[in-house]
């Protein structure tokens, strides 16, 4: 199978040659030893002190490679770029069966073609048929508007038409490749537009010879973690290669430098990067606000003279715009910048990649299963925990082996490449109850004041919308009581009581702690809580420990003011389809609204949440003990005798947790009857009264009932 070779012909000015060798120095040796530095596969046959054929692999980045090596070595004799008088530098691109032999160049005359002219047509060796005809440089075959074409230099002579125009058609269509996959992917507009500005601008600097130019540009990404920065860097890399704007050497395209980094360190791991043409990425995050440092300024001078060995991309946080701008304006001071701004990725964005991903693999999923997966990234991402695209490939790769385990274990007639609801993995939260909101409601334990004041405060809002004009309330609320009142779970089952009686148009549920709204670095806040609020615009979005938020100082460096005064504006820009719920203790509530008293009339609906009697935390006990297992009738009394005991200084405590504590309860009392079954293996797990009373004596339950008053932690 023939195989693409590319024939590069140098020719020299004699005059300047023996110019130059008259004050010592072969400059055609000096060429030769930087050619076979550079690409040790090359060929090279070299006719005299003036001229040389040098034949190799046919791949934009290695030709350039050795043209800027050319360069640097004319450069040095001349202290200056080359003048195109000085040296005739010729391309041909053939197949290997057909490369011709190259003779000498004819002697080249001032004002003669420049560095990217290509050579003369070579005569046909006999007994081949003839060429086709080349085409003038205006019949060239149109492109799709606003994408390069790698189309010859004009008005220049094409030597053997056919490889050329296959070479150029294999260029064109590795352009249009890279591009598809740039347009593929999920969210990225900035990227994606700074790649159709590279596709449009190429022709024009390689016509102009300004490659060099071009390689001393940086770039500025902003943009969060998990949102695709490597993958962007690697396709960015591979269309730069493919419309020949710069020489990468072989290998990997791209190295990245994490802002962990001191500045004297991270410039040790650009200048180890010297003799490797790469995009590095320098992350700067921990620099934002030192731009203008002297410090820093060196760090900047330093990679300036590094002169376009490399194509250099700094990266910082999606922040906000005064921030960015000042970190733009610091670099720009010293190098030229392109802003490449991208957004984080939405809830409906994540679900196109995972759609994506499961379609490559020949799965799908059905409505159900996406109910799952969207219950599923809300609670990834609630954690604090959440690594954007990173986390969606993850919970894919978990859905497909899920669906692979339930399909290996038979019986099931279900499709095998269909995910269903039971595939997608999620805690308890994400199992949606399908029975009424108002009926989940009901059966809650001790909360029929705070039922009724639901219901009141719902009525309030439907009336007012039928009545429309400046009657309509806002929708947001304060949810104040002690850890374990049931705050969360009266929130969750709002969202969806709301959606049923369309005051909301989806009802999902977003919790989240106070300081999950706070960025890392400086100028991160107010977009971060931007994008949460619009995550759970049409739902509920809940703030446990909003306090938190507000430490009663007004330092520059509180995030916490920072994320109050965005959901402020959120809550009131988005107060029809849109419910904020902070909660937290009554006290602590109190204090965050008196310190931003645009909070506390924004809302208007404050909801209290006592703690638990003691009939009512053994209610919830047996409760959760009816729904999971057996249990002996001495048990019921055993749990009644124990609540009973308790003080009232303990139930009454602002540390007291309330249904937590039950539930730790619980979840001791059936360890303890699962390690008794472990010597009665053939018995069924039935709960009983010595098992929570085995469960009572450890340390945190026995020393309740010793306590009549004091601090209790849970």
């Amino acid at each position: 199978m023939n195989m693409r070779k590319a024939v590069i012909k140098l020719r020299l000015n004699r005059d300047w040659v023996q110019q130059r060798q008259a004050v010592g120095g072969s400059v055609m040796d000096d060429i030769l030893q930087a050619y076979y530095r550079g690409d040790g596969e090359a060929e090279v046959s070299r006719q005299d002190e003036y001229s040389c054929t040098i034949r190799t692999c046919y791949e934009s980045g290695r030709i350039m490679d050795l043209e800027n090596r050319l360069k640097s070595v004319l450069r040095g004799y001349m202290g200056q770029e080359p003048d195109r008088s000085m040296v005739q530098w010729s391309i041909a691109p053939v197949w290997e069966s057909e490369a011709p032999a190259a003779p000498a160049d004819p002697e080249v005359q001032p004002g003669g073609p420049d560095m990217h002219s290509p050579v003369e047509k070579e005569p046909e060796p006999e007994g081949r048929g003839r060429s086709k005809p080349e085409l003038p440089a205006d019949q060239s075959t149109p492109r799709e508007e606003g994408r390069a074409t790698l189309a010859p230099n004009q008005g220049k002579t094409v030597p053997d038409s056919q490889p050329t125009q296959a070479v150029r058609s294999e260029e064109t269509e590795m352009v249009d490749k890279v591009m598809a996959r740039i347009d593929a992917l999920v969210g990225a507009d900035g990227f994606k537009e700074l790649a159709h500005e590279l596709a449009r601008v190429a022709p024009q600097v390689l016509r102009h010879n300004t490659q060099d130019a071009f390689a001393r540009r940086t770039y500025l990404f902003m943009e969060g973690d998990g949102c695709g920065l490597t993958t962007q860097l690697e396709l960015m890399g591979e269309l730069l290669s493919a419309l020949r704007l710069f020489p990468f050497s072989s290998g990997k395209r791209v190295t990245e430098i994490s802002g962990d980094h001191k500045l004297g360190e991270m410039w040790n791991l650009v200048e180890g990067r010297s003799v490797v043409r790469q995009i590095i990425s320098i992350d700067l995050c921990q620099w934002m606000d030192k731009v203008r440092t002297p410090e820093f300024r060196t760090f900047l001078q330093r990679l300036r003279e590094e002169d376009g060995r490399h194509i250099l991309v700094f990266r910082i946080p999606f922040v906000d715009q005064d921030t960015w701008g000042k970190v733009l304006a610091g670099l720009a001071d010293i190098l030229t910048v392109r802003m490449v701004p991208i957004a984080p990725h939405s809830l409906s964005q994540f679900r196109d990649f995972a759609q994506r991903l499961l379609r490559e693999r020949g799965f799908s999923m059905d409505q159900e299963g996406w109910q799952r997966f969207e219950q599923r990234i809300i609670m990834e991402k609630s954690d604090g925990h959440f690594y954007g695209l990173r986390t969606i490939k993850k919970v894919v790769d978990e859905m497909l082996y899920q669906k692979h385990l339930a399909a290996a274990a038979g019986g099931e007639e279900r499709e095998e490449t269909v995910i269903h609801a039971p595939d997608v993995l999620a805690g308890p939260a994400a199992l949606a109850d399908r029975r009424p909101a108002m009926e989940q409601l009901e059966e809650l334990i001790g909360i029929d004041s705070i039922r009724e004041r639901i219901e009141e405060i719902l009525n309030q809002i439907e009336v007012s919308r039928t009545c429309g004009g400046d009657l309509q309330p806002s929708l947001h609320m304060r949810f104040v009581g002690n850890p374990g009142t049931g705050k969360t779970t009266v929130a969750r089952i709002l969202g969806q009581l709301m959606r049923e009686r369309s005051i909301l148009s989806k009802g999902q549920f977003f919790e989240y702690s106070g300081r999950d709204f706070c960025g890392q670095y400086i100028g991160e806040t107010a977009p971060k809580t931007a994008a949460m609020c619009r995550d759970a615009y049409g739902s509920v979005l809940f703030i446990d420990e909003a306090y938190s938020l507000f430490r009663g100082d007004k330092t520059d460096r509180d995030y916490g003011r920072e994320a109050i005064d965005t959901l402020i504006s959120q809550m009131e820009n988005h107060r029809q389809d849109f419910v904020v719920i902070m909660a937290g203790y009554p006290d602590d509530m109190e204090v965050l609204m008196e310190g931003n008293g645009g909070l506390a009339s924004r809302m208007p609906y404050v909801i209290e949440f006592p703690n638990y009697g003691r009939e009512e935390l053994h209610q919830i006990f047996m409760s959760m003990v009816r729904k999971s297992f057996s249990f002996e009738p001495a048990l019921e009394e055993a749990a009644r005798a124990y609540f009973n005991s308790l003080s009232d200084g303990v139930i009454e405590s602002k540390e007291f947790a309330n249904a937590r504590f039950v539930r730790n309860l619980f979840e001791r009392t059936w360890a303890k009857a699962a390690s008794r079954r472990q010597m009665e293996p053939d018995q069924p797990l039935v709960l009983s009264a010595g098992d929570f009373r085995r469960a009572t004596e450890d340390r945190e339950f026995k020393e309740l009932q010793e306590r009549r008053k004091g601090h209790v932690g849970f």
